[in-house]
């Protein structure tokens, strides 16, 4: 095929016109500005899990576009100019004119989607801004824990920790006998398992709990059911005695707990592998949206760090502390199932390990299934039921002060227990009962029927292994809670030490 004069002629008419080799710095593609160049090598670095696709994706949704300030502005002048924008952010500002840091503008992660909630939070950070507070250092990567929960303390809050002081002050120098102290605290296990399996959708009764859990009835088409609340009671013996143990709360305890809440093994489960999403029971509504299963990790380890920093601390009040360990592993939703229970028993564990067990005779599930609306709507906090669009930096003061309330309210029902248990003029145990052990109390009870008891029968009623038991009963001899009966190795058998056994029969629970 022959070209025609006219074509030929307004072809190269036409590759004039849009020739742009002469301002052409190099050979191939124009480079990339220097200062998106930077921001994008940032998040990569930072952001190691994100590809391509992903980090094109989040800055044309987030419609990043601009230049960085003229090289002929001077730090000083830059950063003077920016100050007053930056203060509606929570990321560390420091002056290098004067080599001092604001502490009041908070931390900055650059870790998975906490640089999209930066920027999307602040629309006027645009690419050139950004990419010159890195460079510059004015943003930086801190070191610290970053959790850092954003709540108050109101009025009430104030007036229910008081309430929560003195009741507990009560039930401490609480007049109760060995079998009454069983008693109370096995109901109250029995409550706790009844109530936070109801929660989520357990049909048994009160009273059919009990039964299971005792092993004296089976219900049909309830084993699911049953399993249940076998395993929320394990689940709980195990926090009692995680509440014992020396040393911080750490997230193989929780997962532990987990492990006991869903299959009755006590294993360490992991976390969940992918998105979960909440839905409302009744129109499959979407209710929340927990974060990534790739930043569940670190967002477990801040909360656990958190939870163990301020008991180091001594600062926060207990059941704050209980109420933010509660709210947060509920927000992050580590698991596909058991989250609510388990957090539940995070909260729990956190107050009995810091005082607050009240020797384990109350309850705070009771609290919450009674008024199931009020627990989920103190939970839902936020702008958003997105994770990433509001409710990792919410004001949780509304869950706070739900939360210590309930405490409030649990404490002030065992604290008349405690007034009625005074009124019938029982004598005062508490000195020596505080000095026991769960286990420990649980053996008392043994020998309240029995003056001498074998390791045998130890081990059934308390539920542990023969090499357990007689490291345990050696343990105690040591300590002067028990003394040897019968030395021989088959038929090993235990006494109390005199000053139990004389408590014991002052008391009328012995022989």
């Amino acid at each position: 095929m022959v070209a025609r004069q006219q074509v030929l002629l307004g072809r190269r008419l036409v590759a004039a016109k849009y020739d742009g080799s002469a301002n052409r710095r190099g050979r191939g593609r124009p480079p990339i500005a220097n200062d998106l160049q930077n921001l994008i090598v940032s998040i990569a670095t930072l952001c190691r899990s994100w590809g391509y696709s992903r980090i094109c994706g989040v800055l044309q949704s987030l419609g990043i576009t601009g230049l960085a300030p003229s090289c002929s502005q001077s730090k000083s002048e830059f950063i003077r100019r920016e100050v007053c924008a930056l203060h509606q952010v929570r990321v560390p500002l420091q002056d290098h004119s004067s080599g001092r840091t604001s502490p009041a503008l908070g931390r900055l992660s650059f870790r998975t989607r906490r640089v999209g909630l930066l920027i999307a939070g602040y629309p006027q950070f645009n690419v050139g801004l950004l990419s010159t507070y890195l460079q510059w250092g004015i943003l930086k990567k801190e070191d610290s824990p970053l959790f850092e929960p954003n709540f108050q303390i109101t009025p009430a809050l104030t007036k229910a920790l008081m309430d929560i002081e003195a009741s507990r002050q009560a039930v401490i120098d609480l007049p109760i006998s060995v079998e009454m102290l069983a008693s109370l605290r096995e109901t109250a296990k029995l409550l706790s398992t009844h109530y936070s399996t109801q929660i989520e959708g357990n049909r048994l009764t009160e009273e059919q709990v009990r039964e299971v859990i005792h092993g004296r009835a089976r219900f049909p088409n309830r084993e699911r059911d049953e399993q249940e609340v076998r395993c929320h009671y394990l689940a709980l013996e195990h926090m009692e005695r995680l509440a014992q143990a020396p040393g911080p709360i750490t997230e193989t305890h929780i997962q532990e707990l987990h492990g006991l809440v869903m299959n009755g093994r006590k294993t360490a489960t992991p976390y969940r592998d992918g998105q979960n999403v909440i839905r409302n029971s009744t129109d499959r509504a979407i209710v929340y949206i927990p974060p990534e299963a790739q930043d569940v990790p670190r967002l477990m380890a801040e909360m656990v760090d958190w939870i163990d920093r301020e008991r180091e601390r001594g600062e926060l009040p207990v059941p704050l502390i209980a109420a933010i360990a509660h709210y947060q592993f509920a927000t992050i939703h580590p698991y596909y199932d058991g989250n609510g229970r388990t957090a539940r028993l995070l909260a729990a564990l956190v107050l009995h390990r810091e005082g607050y067990g009240l020797k384990g005779i109350y309850s705070l599930d009771a609290y919450y299934a009674q008024n199931l609306e009020a627990y989920y709507q103190a939970l839902t906090v936020g702008p958003s039921h997105n994770y990433y669009m509001g409710r990792a930096e919410a004001d949780i003061t509304g869950f706070v002060e739900y939360f210590t309330l309930g405490v409030a309210d649990a404490f002030a029902k065992v604290r008349l227990k405690a007034q009625q248990a005074a009124s019938r003029g029982q004598a005062d145990q508490s000195p020596l009962l505080r000095s026991l052990t769960t286990r420990q109390r649980k053996a008392m009870t043994l020998f309240a029927r029995s003056r001498t008891i074998t390791t045998g029968e130890m081990a059934e009623q308390l539920g542990l292994s023969p090499r357990t038991i007689n490291a345990l009963c050696k343990k105690w001899v040591e300590e002067g809670f028990l003394e040897v009966e019968n030395p021989s190795r088959k038929a090993r058998s235990y006494r109390l030490a005199p000053a139990f056994e004389r408590f014991l029969v002052q008391n009328g629970d012995g022989r």
